[in-house]
């Protein structure tokens, strides 16, 4: 798989962390039969599945690659429906997908998607080019599917590679404990553990976007970090209700 960055920095200042860097990540981490997967090498931050839609008869597919045509993904269509095969991409907590494009081999089918519980959207396509885009920078998973209808066959979506856009989400770039109302971590200038003062599932991060770390917290609980290289650090988490991001100095 190759992975590509833009200038990724989370700029954790004193209060907010900057949602306007954005991180290109390709996906090519498909193998012979695993349609439930993750990156290889991992992109901490997306996970992904393949999955059969309602009725259809064909599961997702891997081929390999032969002669002159690449390794790549296979979605089959249901022209009866147009629900078929799925393509379902997560970002980690704190981040926003911003687009998806794939080319497809040989046939272009209808694609259709959706951004967490939102419309049903039709992707725009160049060519044998697809183009999928949250304007609304609406945070959750992306769901697109092979929406062929019609004709005397089913079409296939042959993908080599998915190349998603994401960013820090606007709605996690809120540390400002007072207007949060919370106290996710005490001391946020640490040598060794991290002390919270909320019950949470928690997320570090680097400042280049990784996920170094994650833990289920309680009130007074301590976390280890004294493995992790000096630096700065943004922990994310979800307490009541509220989702919460925040600062650490790893001394």
């Amino acid at each position: 798989m190759k992975k590509f960055y833009s200038l990724l920095a989370i700029a954790a200042l004193s209060t907010s962390v900057n949602a306007q860097t954005t991180v290109e990540s390709t996906i090519t981490g498909f193998s012979g039969g695993v349609v439930s997967t993750t990156n290889s090498p991992a992109d901490n931050n997306l996970t992904y599945i393949a999955s059969s839609g309602s009725g259809t008869a064909n599961a997702p597919a891997f081929f390999a690659a032969s002669g002159t045509v690449p390794a790549h993904l296979r979605l089959y269509s249901v022209r009866a429906t147009g629900e078929g095969n799925t393509f379902t991409i997560t970002p980690a907590l704190g981040f926003v997908i911003t687009s998806v494009s794939f080319t497809s081999l040989t046939d272009t089918p209808n694609v259709t998607y959706k951004v967490a519980d939102g419309s049903i959207q039709t992707a725009a396509r160049t060519g044998s080019t697809y183009t999928l885009t949250n304007t609304a920078e609406t945070p959750g998973i992306l769901t697109f599917t092979n929406a062929h209808t019609g004709g005397s066959n089913n079409l296939q979506l042959r993908i080599p590679s998915i190349t998603v856009t994401y960013k820090v989400a606007e709605t996690m770039a809120v540390v400002d404990a007072s207007k949060a109302k919370v106290n996710l971590v005490k001391n946020t200038v640490v040598s060794n553990e991290l002390i919270f003062g909320s019950s949470a599932k928690v997320s570090v991060y680097s400042i280049a976007g990784q996920l170094v770390k994650t833990a289920e917290v309680s009130e007074n609980s301590r976390v280890d970090v004294s493995a992790l290289p000096k630096g700065t650090y943004v922990v994310t988490g979800f307490v009541n209700g509220q989702a919460v991001s925040q600062k650490i100095i790893k001394k």
